[in-house]
């Protein structure tokens, strides 16, 4: 936890002198290649694993954890995207923005992968049977609530 927050910090504090600095948003704290974000990630992670990864009354159908691995993969590539297709957020109301998307496609993508079963083991983590039973689209099949 005391490192997560650290690097949380270092993140937040860096991202805002830049931003300050240059005047708009700038994201290099937060790029990946400047490892602070990977191990921000790590950080989360493993505290997911140790405290999220048990059975609770809002997530007893969803394995959390197991899903968090390939949203942080896969919003990197939503990001690439958005700016091959002239997204650049710049101001909040647009990075808020861009951060709700990019949640939207990846949840969509992961629920999707793990619904077909060549690839969910290999996108997911979790077997098949598994995600038919917490999470996939199948899941919801026949379900009253």
């Amino acid at each position: 936890l005391a490192a997560a927050l650290l690097c949380w910090a270092v993140i937040t504090v860096g991202t805002w002198q830049r931003t300050v600095r240059l005047g708009y948003y700038d994201n290099s704290f937060q790029d990946q290649s400047a490892g602070f974000e990977v191990v921000f990630a790590s950080c989360l992670f493993l505290l997911a694993k140790q405290n999220l990864d048990v059975p609770s009354r809002f997530l007893r159908h969803v394995p959390l954890v197991p899903l968090l691995l390939p949203v942080y993969f896969m919003h990197a590539l939503c990001i690439k995207i958005f700016y091959y297709l002239g997204i650049d957020p710049r101001r909040f109301p647009s990075i808020v923005g861009c951060t709700l998307l990019n949640f939207a496609v990846s949840w969509l993508a992961v629920r999707t992968l793990a619904s077909i079963r060549p690839f969910c083991f290999l996108f997911t983590g979790i077997s098949y049977q598994k995600a038919c039973r917490t999470c996939n689209w199948f899941f919801r099949v026949g379900k009253s609530d």
